[in-house]
């Protein structure tokens, strides 16, 4: 089924969920090939009561074992690691316990969904998006930390068969036109993460960080963005960013979408 077939026969939640946006964690993995940069995405199942048949990068919710250290786990360094992170939020901040629970959630999440084990000095926070009071394609709220890690020696990304049925690398501009499109569906955090890598040609350049990077939430809902998009959680200025990767909506055709990211590239998000 197409991205634009699917999207189609959705059936768009209009509902407001009351309940508070539950913490989650995503990585953005990446790794370099002859070709360039490349990064994992996850294709969610049609039946998924969350973002169902939307590509994905490997995440989840923070559970309950996240809260502390795990047997084997390093606990002076994940919590060094933290400090660091915390830092960089703006907005609502998390404490220190919360923030070493979202960067073991973005760990286990990984290895759980598509078998690749990183370690928690390797994974920078890169941004975070809240979902909306009327989510379009759930009726759940989260609160996402996006993390950003280089796909370690000796790794192997698969995908697990449950939470998603597919996986694959992909160059971030190959994607942005498959979405363009309508070839694959694709939500604003992977837009605005895939943009941000399109004019990267090595995983060494993304890296690291810089500590001075701030981490701002986006949580301003667009009433700009037609279909599904329209409950997009996006500042004014992500809105017209995402106005140009909307299928049927660019100027032109898929050469338009290399022409306008070398224009957004730097926004984060």
């Amino acid at each position: 089924m197409s991205a634009h077939a699917a999207s189609q026969g959705a059936t768009l939640n209009q509902h407001v969920v009351a309940e508070p946006p539950r913490a989650a964690a995503s990585v953005i993995l990446l790794r370099d090939t002859t070709q360039g940069l490349e990064a994992f995405l996850l294709e969610r199942p049609q039946a998924a009561s969350v973002m169902a048949g939307v590509w994905v990068f490997p995440g989840g919710k923070v559970d309950g074992e996240d809260q502390q250290a795990g047997r084997l786990e390093n606990e002076q360094m994940t919590l060094r690691c933290a400090e660091s992170l915390k830092a960089r939020f703006i907005h609502q901040p998390f404490d220190l316990v919360q923030t070493a629970a979202f960067m073991r959630a973005a760990l286990r999440e990984t290895e759980e969904e598509c078998a690749v084990r990183v370690p928690v000095d390797a994974i920078e926070g890169w941004s975070r998006w809240i979902t909306p009071k009327i989510p379009s394609m759930s009726t759940k709220r989260f609160d996402t930390v996006f993390f950003v890690a280089a796909l370690p020696p000796g790794e192997e990304a698969r995908h697990d068969g449950e939470e998603s049925v597919q996986g694959q690398w992909v160059m971030p501009l190959q994607a942005l036109e498959r979405y363009w499109k309508q070839e694959i569906m694709l939500a604003p955090p992977q837009i605005m993460s895939l943009v941000s890598r399109s004019t990267r040609p090595r995983v060494v350049v993304s890296w690291p960080i810089p500590a001075t990077k701030r981490i701002r939430w986006i949580r301003r809902r667009s009433r700009d963005l037609p279909g599904w998009f329209g409950e997009a959680v996006v500042s004014n200025r992500l809105a017209a960013v995402l106005m140009v990767f909307l299928p049927g909506l660019g100027s032109g055709n898929a050469a338009s979408v290399r022409s306008s990211v070398g224009r957004v590239a730097s926004i984060g998000g």
